[in-house]
């Protein structure tokens, strides 16, 4: 997620980096605020309607640690 980032330098560094996963912009920073993150990376698990169900400040380990944040926070 890009926070109360510049566009045109968000989509460079993720082209600089070659991420492969989705991202958006977040340009008041709300979205941020309300998954309540305080660091980079912050990972915000959403639901269907848009509603903010969990949120990770930090990497993950690997596959498996991402899919238990997501298993231990779905329904």
């Amino acid at each position: 997620m890009a926070t109360l980032d510049d566009l045109d330098r968000a989509v460079e560094l993720a082209e600089e980096t070659a991420i492969t996963y989705p991202w958006v912009q977040d340009p008041t920073g709300n979205l941020y605020l309300a998954a309540e993150g305080s660091g980079m990376p912050t990972t915000i698990l959403l639901d269907a309607q848009g509603t903010v169900r969990a949120s990770r400040t930090g990497p993950f380990a690997d596959l498996d640690d991402l899919q238990t944040f997501i298993d231990e926070n779905s329904d």
